[in-house]
């Protein structure tokens, strides 16, 4: 997305296509004030990730080491 970390976990990102249409775009929105209510009670946005990223690497953050594909591993997998 091109952001900071911080920016980017606060972030929601919708992606639209070609057979996309008002009914789609009307579905998010009804849908989307419940997903952010229950996002927000995860309060996922404060946690440390554990996933390796050029950016995390740089910062000396994120774990890498262990988890799924390529070193990656998701947070609470643990």
């Amino acid at each position: 997305m091109g952001l900071d970390e911080d920016t980017a976990r606060g972030a929601q990102r919708f992606s639209l296509g070609h057979s996309s249409n008002d009914a789609d775009v009307d579905a998010l929105l009804k849908a989307l004030p419940d997903a952010y209510a229950r996002a927000k009670l995860a309060g996922m946005a404060g946690h440390e990730s554990s996933i390796q990223t050029a950016g995390t690497a740089a910062r000396g953050h994120g774990s890498g080491s262990s988890g799924g594909p390529a070193g990656h591993q998701l947070a609470g997998n643990n």
